[in-house]
């Protein structure tokens, strides 16, 4: 026997006939494409007390066979619930009989006769779009099915609604939030009780669905039959025909009365947090201000201070330096030392005494110190000019006569 050109199974298909050539005729045809397993009787009883014992995936049966007919056979099957695909193929072409066939649940009526090759291979594409047929509705069904158990069991509050507010679906959760039943709520107008602040937002929402927007959510406050009052979070897709008509609604709610709460205390104590920061800032920002004050008042202290340190020390130079030359027998002794107390005063690396000439048109330098590891420029500083220091002379004849007042600058640098 030729095996099917595809892997899918064979289709399984019992055939009931009173005439055992066409029987046999009938078998050899389908099967020998390899896509049938094809099983035969010759009355319907004998069909009958197979079809319990195996499964076939279509029925073909001949309309005027003895003991019982192919519409009597066909009445019974439907009645014990039987849907298997069924075909009426018989020689009888009476307009009545088809219709009646029809009626009964038949899946096609198709009549002997004619080429033999052209009739098998109808009655094939016959059979095969019966037996997909039935496997289309099969599996729509059970995701029918299991779209409902799903739906049922959420606990989501799940309806489908006609734009007049006729229900058409309601889930379990939907019912019990408003405490009715699924048969008083579908086709019927029914609307909850939404919160008078929130009518406009909840009219102005379903306005804004479309076509092209036809999906959208929603926070609005609902009244319960027992007068509570519950925030719900609405999701609801509007469902358009070909031309956009608006054809129907369907809610996804979701109980976030709770939630909602939270976020309340929660903005409560944001804004309790927020009024605290403030007055943190506020105190915080004085208590910056008189840091401010208080660094200044201690830098003004500081430099006070350094400034009396520095006179204390100026006046402790004068004051050794004056006690140094009431004595005159160590006079150059003592130009040296107070040199010294002069130099290291200031942080310079030599200090001068200079010696005017005649008209102060030249100098000398007369007495030099220098600091560690500083080499003397004395025998570089004869005869200069005093055209050479200008400011230095001009502050002289102003009067500055304090000790560390000018600055000599030689090529190699000095105090005066």
């Amino acid at each position: 026997m030729p095996t099917p050109a595809t892997d899918e199974p064979r289709i399984s298909l019992l055939y009931v006939d009173d005439e055992p050539a066409l029987l046999e005729i009938a078998r050899l045809f389908l099967e020998r494409t390899g896509d049938y397993s094809v099983s035969t009787c010759d009355n319907a009883h004998e069909a009958l007390r197979i079809i319990p014992q195996e499964s076939f995936d279509a029925i073909i049966s001949d309309y005027q066979m003895p003991g019982c007919d192919g519409i009597s056979f066909l009445k019974y099957l439907r009645k014990i619930g039987n849907t298997t695909p069924f075909i009426i193929f018989t020689g009888r072409g009476r307009e009545d009989v088809v219709i009646q066939a029809l009626n009964e649940g038949a899946d096609f009526y198709l009549q002997k006769g004619g080429d033999p090759q052209s009739q098998f291979a109808e009655l094939s594409n016959k059979i095969r779009y019966a037996v997909t047929r039935k496997a289309a509705e099969e599996a729509l069904r059970e995701s029918e099915d299991r779209y409902k158990n799903v739906v049922e069991t959420q606990t989501e509050f799940i309806c489908r609604f006609l734009p007049n507010g006729t229900h058409i679906f309601v889930n379990e959760a939907y019912c019990r939030l408003f405490n009715k039943r699924a048969e008083d709520l579908i086709g019927s107008c029914f609307k909850s009780v939404i919160h008078p602040d929130d009518s406009r937002k909840v009219t102005r929402f379903f306005a804004t669905l479309t076509p092209d927007q036809p999906v959208g959510n929603l926070e609005q406050r609902i009244i319960l039959p027992d007068g509570r009052i519950i925030w719900h979070r609405v999701n609801t897709r509007a469902f358009f025909d070909e031309d956009g008509t608006l054809r129907e609604y369907q809610s996804v709610g979701r109980d976030i009365t709770e939630l909602m709460e939270r976020e309340r205390q929660l903005q409560d104590t944001n804004e309790e947090l927020h009024a605290a920061y403030e007055q943190l800032t506020a105190s915080e920002e004085e208590l910056r201000h008189n840091l401010e004050e208080l660094t200044e008042q201690e830098l003004a202290l500081r430099r006070k201070k350094k400034e009396l340190e520095e006179r204390y020390r100026f006046e402790e130079i004068v004051r050794q330096n004056v006690s140094r030359f009431i004595k005159t027998d160590t006079f150059d002794l003592n130009i040296m030392e107070a040199l010294a107390d002069i130099g290291t005063y200031c942080g310079a690396s030599r200090s001068y005494i200079f010696e005017f000439r005649g008209t102060e048109a030249f100098m000398d330098n007369t007495y030099e110190w220098c600091a560690e590891n500083v080499g003397p420029e004395i025998d570089n500083l004869q005869n200069l000019p005093t055209t050479l220091f200008p400011w230095w002379m001009a502050h002289l004849k102003n009067g500055g006569n304090d000790l560390y007042s000018g600055y000599l600058a030689p090529p190699t640098g000095g105090v005066g």
